[in-house]
């Protein structure tokens, strides 16, 4: 997982941060639904963000489990 592992977390706090500035109510319902209402407004708010995944993370585990027996395999779940 690359940098885009935390892009949609900076982006609620950001927007939390101009709700802060702009609200006087501050809880989490208030700030959803005003999330909502954004994302109404601009869909391009509703950024989507495609995780790298790495394999080379741990290359061996799926080797390893493909000689586990069934009764193995259902334990390691």
């Amino acid at each position: 997982m690359g940098k885009n592992k935390y892009t949609i977390l900076k982006q609620i706090i950001d927007l939390y941060e101009e709700f802060e500035k702009n609200e006087a109510q501050l809880n989490l319902l208030t700030f959803t639904r005003w999330i909502l209402e954004r994302l109404e407004d601009d869909p391009e708010l509703n950024m989507k963000v495609t995780l790298e995944k790495n394999p080379e993370y741990n290359p061996g585990q799926a080797t390893v489990t493909k000689h586990f027996n069934e009764r193995a395999r259902f334990l390691e779940a």
